[in-house]
């Protein structure tokens, strides 16, 4: 006799038991409300708590060290700033400018690396859009004129 129990034996359930949207724990913790047992236990222990890893910074524990230090010396952030480019024409030249802001101080090599992703991704843009044009004029469909970025200088203030 077998005693095992099988699969068809038990009734089949949805693969969601609750409604989307609708919790499966309604009078459970409200959404954003921190565990006040927690943060009262390390409020209760703070001293000793960072006693100790003051201790083990001092021991030689790099992660304690690097604890402390995050505390006392916060990361820096980088501060955005504001720098002209002209706009059309070669885009190796206004990368060079862009290049020429980070050498002279003006500009955050952060902020570089993000204004040069930038001009790449325009310069790729324009190139496409130069590609379909010829593409088109290959085929006999309508022709059009050639894409002219606008000439002039831009003002980048990224934030």
């Amino acid at each position: 006799m077998n005693i095992e129990p099988t699969l068809d034996q038990y009734p089949k359930q949805s693969q969601m038991p609750f409604a989307p949207g609708q919790s499966g724990n309604p009078a459970g913790r409200p959404r954003g409300q921190r565990n006040r047992h927690g943060i009262g236990l390390l409020e209760r222990h703070s001293v000793k708590l960072l006693r100790n890893l003051i201790r083990q910074a001092e021991a030689g524990d790099l992660r304690a060290l690097e604890i402390c230090a995050d505390r006392l010396w916060p990361k820096l952030k980088s501060s955005y700033k504001t720098m002209e480019v002209p706009l059309g024409g070669d885009v190796a030249a206004q990368g060079r400018e862009i290049l020429n802001g980070v050498f002279t101080g003006v500009i955050p090599a952060d902020q570089a690396e993000l204004m040069i992703s930038t001009l790449l991704a325009y310069s790729h843009a324009v190139e496409m859009a130069e590609l379909e044009r010829r593409i088109s004029a290959l085929e006999g469909g309508p022709t059009s004129e050639p894409y002219r970025p606008p000439l002039g200088r831009v003002r980048l203030n990224a934030t």
